[in-house]
């Protein structure tokens, strides 16, 4: 008697493996701890607009929204610059998906200090 056995395979979308991503980023690491003033309380995958946001706050000397209005392009460059230097989301630079930054006042949640474009 013979058996057949039928596999059926499921490839993960990069918009699935994305969303995952992310939710197991959070899982294992978020908050992250303070460095550099800066902590990452979440990140999510918006599949709608194909973005990857990061949502932060700043801490200490970093909570001050006259330095970051005078330095957004400096902060928001070097932010940037971290994602395209990382070999992890090298796959989703490549598909042409964005990525945004919003942090928040460490002693403020409700106000935006800045937000990436």
């Amino acid at each position: 008697m013979a058996s057949t056995f039928v596999v059926s395979c499921h490839q993960e979308s990069l918009d699935d493996k994305a969303e995952r991503d992310a939710e197991e980023y959070n899982r294992k690491f978020c908050p992250t701890p303070v460095i550099n003033y800066s902590r990452t309380d979440s990140v999510k995958y918006d599949r709608a607009t194909r973005t990857y946001i990061y949502y932060c706050s700043l801490v200490d000397k970093a909570d001050n929204e006259e330095l970051i209005k005078e330095n957004y392009d400096v902060i928001s460059s070097s932010l940037m610059k971290t994602i395209s230097e990382s070999t992890t989301m090298k796959p989703y630079l490549d598909a042409g998906i964005k990525f945004k930054f919003i942090c928040r006042s460490g002693s403020n949640p409700k106000k935006v200090l800045l937000e990436t474009k």
